[in-house]
Parts: C-alpha cells; structure tokens; sequence
C-alpha cells in the first residue's frame, strides 16, 4: 500500500480506477492505509480531470492561501502531524502549493525564541523535501531583517501573523500557575486553598485529555501495559507530559524559600494523588510514566532529590494504583502482570553498589513520607519495607564511609549501632520504625541476597553479616515462629536450605548462601536438626523431587553430616533412607551412587553410631540402603572406615563388613551373598588395574546371575550414555573402547556360565527387571542382554560351538527380553509417553519409566527375524511355547511357518 501510494502522482487514470474498482485484501490493521491510498487515488482522478480545464479557473486567492496557513499551522499544533490536505497540496495542487501556499507559509516575520507550530511545521515540510534550502535560507534571511528592522524602530506595515500557542507550552503554564497557587494558598485556610486548585487540576485534566485524545486507539482494549524501556524518546509528547508533572512535583515539595527551614518542604498537599491520577486517563501516559521511573534507575548522574521525588511518587501510585494497568516486562512477555508499584520493586536492579544505593534512598524517601503522612503508629507496606531492610543494613559495608578504606568485622558491628551509617540508611536504625514487622520472610531474604552485589566487601564480612542478620531479621511465617521451641538457628537452618533450591544454585551469591548453611549448621550444634527427615516431610508435601534431591544432597555435602542423621531416630529413618537412596539412583545414570555421596552417607552413619544409646540392630537397618554402594566403591573407602576404627568396633554389622574384606576375594563374595557379590565383582572388573588381582575376576562368579546381571546393567547404562550402540546396523562393526568391548564379552560368557548350570526360567526370573524397579541400569538389562546375544551372532567377536550348542536357549532368551520390552512400551504408551524421541529411551527425573521408542522396536523387531531366518528348524523347534504365546504376532507367524514347512518336507 506505502508503495502504490507513492506511485500515485505517476500512475495513468485507468490504472487509479482500476485499483480502486478491485477489491483488495487488507489484513488487520492495514485498513487507515488502504483508506488513505483510496482519498489520494480519488484525489488524483479529480487532478486529472481539472488538468483539463483553463488554468485560470483554479483558485489561487491570497486570502485562501493565508487562511490555508493558519489552519495547517492550528492542526499541526494540536496534532504534532502535518495536515493531509498539505501534503496532498504539493503532489495534486503543486501550481497553487508553490505560487501561494508556501509564499504565505514563508511571509518573513519576527520568530519567537521559543520555536512555535509554523516554524516547526515549516522544519518537517524542509525535512520531507517540499521546502528547498534555499528557500528555507531566504526566509531565515528575512525574518532575521525583520527582527533587526523592529530593534531600530523601523516598524514596517505587515500583515500581523497570528501565533498559535504549543499545547505542552499551554499545560506547562497551567502546571505553573498550579504551583504559584499552591505556595500562595499554604497559609491561607485549606477550602479557600482547595477553590484555588481544584479548577487549575481540571484545566490540567482537559488539557491532557485533549493531547492525548489520538494517542491511544492502539491500546483499545488493553489489559495490561508491556513495558520496555528502550521505547524513551524525550521527543515524544508523552513523556514531555509526565516530564513536566515530575518537576511540578518536585517545585511543590521544594518550597522556594529553603533558608526558612526544611519542614516546609515536607507537607503533603491534600491534592497531590489527585494530580497523578491524572495520568491514569491514557495507556499511553500509564507506560510513559512506568518508562521514566524504571529508566531513573539505570542513571548514574541521577541527584538525591529526583531518587527522593521517585520515592514520594511510588508512595503516592501504591494509593492509587488501582486506577493504573498492571504491567509486564518486555523481555518476559508471559509472565503475569503485576500493579505498577510491585512491578518496580521486583524489577529493581541490584548488580552494582551505585544501584543499591539508589534503590535505597528511594525506599527510604517512600517509607518516611508514609510516615509523615499516615503517622508513625500507621503499619508500613511490607513490600517496601522488607525490601529496605534487606538494603539498608549492608549498604554501609558497600559505601564504606571510612575513607575509602576496605570494610572489616569491626565497621560491620559499628554499622550494627547505626554509627556512621549513610542518610538513606539511617531510617533502619532509627526509633521510627519501632512497632514496625522488622523480621523480613526468609524466602524474600535468599532471593535478594542472591542478586544483590557485594563490591569488593571481603568474605570474612559477608559471612559475618549474614549469619547476624539470619539470626536477628529473618523470620518463618507466623505461625510456625508461635510453635516452635527450638533455636533460631534449628528453625532456620532447614528453610532455608530448600529456599536455596528452590531459588537456584547457580546464582550471583550461591556460594556466600552455601557457606552460611554451613555456618549456621556449625552453630546449630546438631542436636535438634535432621535434614533426613525434614526431606521426608519436604517430599510429602510434593515440594521435593528427584531433581531438587540432587540439590539437596549437594547442599548437604556443605554442612557436618551430624545434621543428616538423629541417633535418637535411626529406627524410623532407616525407611526414610532408603527412600533417599532410591531417589538419588533413580536421579542419576551412575551405576550405584557416586564416591561423595557414598562417604557423607557413611559419616553420618558413623557420627550417629558414635552415640552410646545407638544400638546395633538400628545402625545395620540405616547400613543396608548404602550398603551395595559401599560394596562397590570399598577400595576407595578402606583407608576412611579405618579412621573410623572406633566406632565400627561398637557394632556387630560394621565390624563384620570389614572383616569381610579382609578376606580372599572367593571367601568375600561368598560371605556377602549373591547381590552384593555381583555388586563386587563389577567393581573389581571396572576397576581390574587398580584392584591388584591377578587371576580372571569372573572364575569367581561361580554362575553367579547377580554377576551377569550387573554386567548387562551397566552395559545399559553405557548405551544410554552413547558409549555403546542399542543395536549394529547392517554391516556395521562394533567401535567402542575396551572396558566396554571387555564387559561385552564378560557379559555373554557369563550368560553361557549361568546356562550350563541353571534353567532359563530362573536366570529369567533372576537378570530381568520387575515392574517396580526404579534403577535405571537395572531397567535396561533385557536391552543389553539383546545386544550382547546379536554381537556374537553377528561375528563381532570369536564365535564358538558353545554358542551352538546353547543357540536354542539364546533365542529364547532374546524372545523373552524382546516381550517385556514390547509390553513396557505398551503399558506405558497409553500415559503420558506417547510421542517418541531421537533417543532409544524415553526417561526423565520424576521416577516415571524409560520407554523404548518405535526405531529401536522395529529395528530389534528386524535383527530377531534375520536370526529366525538364519536359525534351523530344529532349533525353533526347541522354542517353549510358554515364549512363544506371548511373542510378537509376526514373529510368532514366522516360527510357525518355518517349523510348518519341515513337517511337510518330513
């Protein structure tokens, strides 16, 4: 449309008439466009039609071209835009625009010092090309002689020009004669006062509205207002308006005369709410004014009395802002919106030292004008006020007014006194708060101390700040502070660890919050907290998952492990434990848990052992949940459990643990039973250079299925990981390292042990996972187990006659493996996993179940028929039927028309 409007003094009649006889789409919001594209091309056929006519018929009166000018001068005062009927003018009517119109435009004159609508519209006809410079220049020429003529007194007759006023310069005069009227009305009686003002708010109300009244047919409809900061152009009309209410504001709490005392400047006038309700009548005002006091904050050069205006002004919005959308940041444009006021307090930017100074001194200039206004018995707005008490206790450790010198402990305590704190901060020691909810929510408190910026204050100060401050202004809610008989330390020491997850972990100040948790824990002195059970109750109340339980197992690891477990408890917890341990394994894709958390499991277990009234039955019930991890990482945790020598002597179950590794490696997996012996024989086979043994690890299985069943667990777990493939594609060679060639290999040769001396259904009922089974590993068995059968099948490694011989059975191993994978995708393709992914499984972290996807079933489906295919009838023969009921009905056809055909060949 911009395109065929500008063609339109080019185009030949026939084509105007064609475009506007078509009917054109016009999407939605196009239509003004398409509706001024339509007057200019019915313009244009008039043009057309008069060219045709005598030149003489024309107007080209003076007196309609002077009245032309005054009307184009009025529109662009009020509108900011220049008429239609002038641009149409210079295109359609350009012997009359040029020989009259701008004649009367350019008539020289005396030009006021403050440019007014002619001149600015003159500037954009120049700026569009419909003004020459060099007209432009004979005009300034002329009115610059014409000035100089009026100095000397040589008065010329000219034809008076009539000046139409700027409508911002009309409202910056009224706002003018408002503050006049205010500071002379301060001593008279308050109705004579309020006559005064209430007409001058109403001028100011009609004046706004009549700016504005075109500003807002974009926002019809409106339910909030986004706000981006980056819209400011002090140009716009706007922002001049909301510029020009600012610094009223600050003319009438600044009294002219400030020798005479401050106390003028701190009376309310009664009016001043009504005065910004002003601006709620336009969207368009609404976003200007929430840009400016946002953008007040990003300037450096910013002065104490504009921070102390926008504080006054908050004050003054929080009473009204029920008149005002609420708002949403650009940059999170799905967020909910929130009022004006809370907005600006959550969006408030705490990077820098200069911007918590200025964050503070607004809060404080907002607190203390409620003060004076509403009384000091008034309760202050919490929002605010625990925002300030956040800010104004740490900013003296920023500025550090001691000559510039770097903060130590000893300047903390004397801030703590309120000594020589800065001014914004001073509110916050000062009686004036007294009767005031002083204690800020621990969860409002983590999430400022986690943006907010320390400067160069050393740690040694932070640490000493904030374990004070936790002590002394944090607090629950209520109700649980009423009930509570523990310590301060003991309330707070578990909230906020899970305010911290909650929060995130990877934040500014993560690391100073994590040493006070360690701090805290420290001087909580243990005997009243159980992060164990306070993880339990957490988890009840669907506030912990398997996620934020890896967070809080690291947070954990940062305090003594005195504070996980209660000696007092160990009977219930020992439940509690392993729920943890099955939590922590089904968060991870390790084959048990790792080393770390191994450890400080195990020295909490000690450190509650240690106690005398512990007995023995209750430490062996918390060792069970670790006890496969300690199993498997017990090389690393030899040397910790002898330093530790003391109190494993105490209990029968720990004495026993290490004796039994101290035995031949046939005598440990034989006294450890058959879980935790395949547990150990799979460490020592990751772990074969280091373990010092020297004969083949798996003569000790002695078929074993435990063994087998960890080989193929963690073979999953590598395939899961992409170390090792689900399933070779055609003629493709297998390309891993050699653990996992090894483990490979260990794995079949294993499963071979295990079919020389037990029957298939118990190896089946012993590897194969049951459907609660929640570790991951242990979950992928029956795909590992596929996996190693096909490598031998398909040459990869050297294939023997025992392979042969056992072929049969093989088969039926892979039938079996293959119909409880198929059945897991079933079941769970009914929930919630029913689309597929690039991976092989489908798993996440809330314990729910992997899922194979349709590219591993059809392509596993495809290798079970290639060895169907390659496999002799007499060995399909040997297929139970009990595997054969529940296979695949293709796969099922196929044996069934194999064996078929030999009996007809019989």
């Amino acid at each position: 449309m911009r395109f065929l409007t500008e063609m339109v003094p080019y185009e030949p009649a026939h084509c105007l008439r064609a475009h506007l006889t078509t009917h054109i789409f016009t999407p939605k919001g196009c239509h003004e466009i398409f509706q001024s594209y339509a007057y200019l091309a019915k313009a244009r056929l008039q043009e057309l039609k008069e060219a045709s006519l005598d030149s003489t018929q024309r107007f080209s009166s003076k007196t309609k071209a002077v009245e032309d000018v005054e009307a184009a001068a009025k529109y662009f005062s009020e509108t900011g835009k220049v008429p239609s009927f002038v641009l149409e003018a210079s295109i359609f009517r350009e012997t009359y625009f040029r020989t009259s119109f701008l004649p009367a435009l350019l008539a020289p004159r005396h030009l006021p010092e403050v440019p007014d609508a002619r001149a600015k519209l003159i500037e954009v006809l120049h700026a569009r090309g419909k003004i020459t410079s060099m007209m432009l220049k004979n005009y300034t020429e002329a009115c610059e002689k014409e000035a100089s003529d009026l100095l000397q007194g040589v008065f010329m007759e000219v034809e008076e020009d009539i000046v139409i006023e700027e409508p911002i310069a009309e409202l910056a005069q009224i706002l003018e004669n408002l503050v006049t009227a205010h500071f002379n009305c301060c001593a008279s009686d308050s109705n004579v006062a309020i006559s005064e003002i209430l007409p001058l708010l109403s001028k100011v109300s009609c004046k706004i509205e009549e700016m504005m009244k075109s500003s807002d047919a974009r926002f019809k409809g409106a339910s909030h207002i986004i706000l981006d900061t980056r819209l400011y152009d002090e140009k716009l009309l706007a922002f001049q308006i909301v510029e020009h209410i600012f610094i009223t504001l600050e003319r009438l709490l600044h009294p002219p005369d400030t020798e005479e005392g401050h106390s003028k400047g701190e009376v309310r006038p009664e009016w001043l709410s009504q005065l910004l309700s002003l601006l709620s009548s336009s969207v368009t005002l609404q976003r200007s004014l929430s840009v400016l006091l946002h953008r007040h904050l990003s300037l450096l050069d910013i002065t104490k009395e504009q921070l102390r205006i926008d504080g006054i002004i908050l004050y003054e919005l929080s009473k009204i802002e029920g008149l005002f959308l609420p708002v949403v940041e650009a940059t999170q444009p799905t967020q909910d919106p929130s009022p004006p006021t809370g907005h600006y307090l959550n969006c408030l930017p705490l990077d820098i030292p200069e911007n918590l100074h200025h964050a503070c001194c607004i809060l404080s200039s907002w607190l203390e004008w409620h003060l004076m206004c509403e009384g000091k018995a008034a309760s202050l707005p919490a929002q605010p006020l625990h925002l300030y008490l956040c800010l104004a206790p740490r900013l003296p450790l920023l500025l550090n007014h001691n000559g510039g010198r770097e903060a130590t402990v000893a300047d903390f305590y004397n801030y703590l006194r309120g000594s020589g704190v800065p001014e914004c901060s001073s509110l916050c020691f000062s009686d004036d708060l007294k009767g005031q909810d002083c204690k800020v929510p621990i969860k409002l408190w983590v999430q400022f101390e986690l943006r907010a910026a320390w400067g160069n204050v050393p740690v040694e100060v932070r640490q000493t700040y904030l374990y004070s401050y936790l002590m002394e202004n944090v607090s629950l809610d209520q109700q649980l502070d009423k009930q509570s008989s523990e310590k301060p330390t003991t309330c707070l020491i578990v909230p906020l660890i899970f305010v911290l997850i909650e929060k995130g972990l990877l934040q500014r100040n993560s690391s100073d919050l994590l040493m006070l948790v360690q701090t805290a824990g420290q001087h909580s002195g243990g005997q009243d907290v159980c992060l164990l059970e306070a993880w339990h109750k957490s988890l009840k109340t669907g506030f912990m998952d398997t996620r934020r339980t890896l967070s809080f197992m690291s947070i954990c690891r940062c305090v003594s492990p005195s504070l996980f477990l209660r000696a007092e408890k160990l009977l219930e917890l020992s439940e509690i434990l392993q729920m943890y341990v099955n939590t922590l394994q089904s968060a991870t894709d390790i084959i048990q848990l790792n080393l770390c958390d191994v450890t400080f499991l195990c020295v909490s277990l000690f450190t509650a052992a240690a106690v005398p009234v512990v007995r023995s039955l209750h430490v062996e019930l918390c060792l069970n949940p670790i006890k496969p991890s300690v199993v498997f990482h017990w090389d690393s945790l030899r040397n910790f459990f002898t330093r530790y020598r003391d109190t494993v002597m105490k209990h029968e179950c720990l004495k026993n643990l290490c004796s039994t590794f101290d035995m031949e490696l046939p005598q440990q997996i034989s006294v450890l039973g058959a879980e935790e012996g395949g547990i150990r024989l799979l460490s020592l086979s990751l772990n074969q250079d280091t373990c010092n043994v020297t004969t083949d690890i798996a003569s000790y299985s002695n078929g074993k299925t435990s063994y087998l069943k960890w080989l193929l667990a963690y073979l999953g777990l590598q395939q899961v990981s992409s170390y090792v493939p689900y399933l070779l594609r055609e003629g493709e060679k297998l390309s891993v390292n050699q653990l996992n060639k090894n483990i490979i290999l260990w794995s079949y040769k294993e499963l071979i042990k295990a079919l020389q001396t037990k029957a298939i259904t118990e190896i089946i009922r012993d590897i194969l996972p049951v459907e609660e089974e929640t570790h991951l590993g242990l979950r992928l068995v029956p795909v590992a187990c596929i996996f190693v059968v096909m490598c031998m099948k398909e040459g990869n490694f050297e294939n023997d006659a025992v392979m042969i011989l056992y072929e049969a059975n093989l088969l039926d191993i892979i039938l079996q493996c293959h119909n409880l994978i198929c059945q897991v995708f079933d079941t769970q393709s009914n929930g919630d996993n029913k689309n597929s992914d690039s991976h092989c499984f489908k798993r996440s972290l809330s314990s729910k179940r992997w899922v194979p996807d349709l590219d591993y079933l059809s392509h596993v489906h495809y290798k079970i028929l290639s060895y169907l295919s390659a496999s002799s009838s007499s060995i399909l023969d040997k297929i139970p039927k009990n595997t054969l009921l529940k296979c695949d009905p293709e796969i099922k056809a196929t044996i069934y028309s194999r064996l078929s055909s030999k009996k007809k060949k019989c």
